[in-house]
């Protein structure tokens, strides 16, 4: 169902045209799939039970093998229309040129040409196989040129032209070597990247591992210098600096990488442009720079499509941003507006008809997100924003939301650092002293059986909270603890992560500074 929510969006977007336009069909706007359609495109069905039972009724008396049937034949019948709409993207929603338009052209029009020369109409067919050949050699789309070459070597055989053999077989050999550098370099970063998908703990031995393989991708761009490659180098140097902590050496190279493409008109693209510049904003997190961090975030919420992964992303740094408001140096009053804009950033997405297909490890973050947002709001005492986003709940469903983030919860090091600090603060906020001692006995647990050799700074703040938990029960008095945790907790700010920046959610610098001016 997800697969033909997103085309749909797409058409709603008025990004790809719609089916009967190009694919005349009388009894599309009478019967049942006209009708499945309309239904994804209001958010009407979510799941295939809900739109086949009203579609096809349910009859309990029998089976129902038949209404099932006959929905799997609408849906597929649906989704192969819709499928082949995206061969018709609206004109003026993408640039007439540069490397998008290439990207798009090359992609689209090679598949025509493939089944042209298929249906007999080889003269057109390899006419137009050239030109998507020019074009991705022009702008190195490998990928695309590699199998253009190939199709235009056997039509070369097949007419007895020796001279267009010889051509075409030797830019089949230099295509073939340069895309199998690109995938390997891919290959490279990719697998670093894996671990990052449902964790955002940097595991011990992963700078080393990144940087052998950034020496390996530095060799491969030196020899065959592509802007892929450099792009791919680009990116790994930035991951290398952002796991050692030096944040800004990762900002130089992202900004030596927004110059390049801006100077190489062939490699540029609006999204290769939001993507660098957010990983400097991630970077910029991490050096609490939230204010130019901010502004880059909105930049980049224009540049991507609404719902695409970047455009989360971007309003997930927004966001964090927003939440990290200091209350030594903002007046309430600034306080309220940088908690009205978190608000609204978070409803956008969590609202948004994307939401949905976003992968489950994303939700699962703005679920947690929404469990900061209410903590600080009720810290705050926020009452209308409290209202606006949780709809007058008086209490925080923190149970719900533990079941509910079944991937955060397997990040040890990570995410279920971050489940474990709003639990606490929770407890804390709602001064009930069975569930805040139950919150502290399971801290010192996790940090014994989680916490140990390397992830110091995740470690020294939870024993901060365990601290402050017992001087809060009064069962020991931790004033004099408190004191050298912080400072040893101050101490690690200089080699923050942008990884470490994204699980604090709120830093800990600012918790710590909230906390000590409520809790004495």
């Amino acid at each position: 169902m997800n697969e033909l929510f997103e085309i749909v969006q797409l058409i709603k977007a008025g990004k790809i045209t719609f089916p009967h336009k190009i694919i005349p069909s009388k009894d599309f706007f009478g019967d049942k799939t006209y009708q499945f359609y309309k239904g994804l495109e209001s958010g009407k069905y979510s799941s295939d039970e809900q739109a086949r039972e009203d579609l096809y009724g349910l009859d309990r008396t029998k089976a129902n093998h038949v209404s099932h049937a006959k929905f799997n034949v609408l849906k597929k019948r649906l989704k192969e229309r819709l499928f082949l709409n995206v061969l018709f993207p609206v004109e003026g929603q993408y640039p007439a040129d540069g490397y998008q338009a290439s990207f798009l052209f090359c992609n689209r029009n090679y598949i025509i040409s493939r089944l042209m020369i298929f249906f007999g109409a080889t003269l057109s067919g390899y006419k137009l196989m050239r030109k998507v050949l020019d074009k991705a050699e022009k702008y190195q789309i490998y990928e695309i040129a590699q199998l253009s070459a190939n199709s235009l070597l056997r039509d070369a055989v097949q007419s007895g032209n020796q001279k267009q053999f010889k051509l075409y077989r030797a830019k089949l050999k230099e295509f073939q070597k340069v895309y199998s550098a690109e995938t390997e370099a891919d290959g490279l970063y990719y697998q670093l990247l894996i671990p990052f998908a449902k964790q955002l703990y940097v595991r011990v031995g992963t700078l080393e591992h990144v940087h052998s393989a950034m020496k390996a991708i530095e060799n491969l761009y030196n020899e065959f210098k592509t802007h892929k490659l450099f792009l791919s180098l680009s990116n790994i140097q930035i991951l290398y600096y952002q796991v050692k902590g030096e944040n800004r050496n990762a900002i130089d190279i992202c900004n030596q990488t927004l110059r390049y493409l801006e100077s190489e008109k062939i490699a540029f693209s609006q999204v290769r442009m939001s993507n660098y510049m957010l990983l400097k904003m991630d970077a910029m997190l991490a050096l609490r720079n939230y204010d130019l961090s901010a502004a880059y975030a909105k930049e980049c919420i224009e540049r991507y499509p609404e719902g695409s992964s970047g455009w989360f992303d971007a309003h997930e740094l927004q966001f964090l941003c927003c939440i990290n408001t200091s209350p030594l140096t903002d007046s309430n009053q600034n306080v309220t507006q940088k908690l009205n804009e978190a608000s609204g950033i978070y409803l956008t997405c969590t609202s948004s008809k994307y939401f949905k297909v976003l992968k489950p490890a994303k939700q699962e973050r703005w679920q947690i997100f929404g469990g900061y947002l209410w903590f600080l709001c009720t810290y705050y005492t926020e009452t209308g924003i409290l209202n606006e986003v949780f709809q007058d709940i008086p209490k925080f469903r923190l149970s719900k939301l533990i079941n509910s983030t079944k991937i955060a919860s397997m990040d040890k090091k990570g995410m279920n650092v971050s489940l474990l600090v709003l639990q606490f603060l929770i407890c804390l906020q709602e001064r009930k002293s069975m569930d805040l001692l139950k919150s502290v006995e399971s801290i010192k647990y996790y940090i014994s059986d989680n916490l140990r050799g390397e992830v110091i700074r995740e470690r020294t703040f939870l024993k901060y909270l365990v601290a402050l938990g017992e001087n809060e029960l009064g069962a020991i008095k931790n004033s004099g603890r408190i004191t050298k945790i912080v400072s040893a907790l101050d101490k690690t700010e200089d080699t923050l992560t942008p990884t470490q920046a994204q699980t604090e959610i709120i830093s800990y610098r600012l918790l710590t500074d909230l906390l000590k001016s409520k809790y004495k």
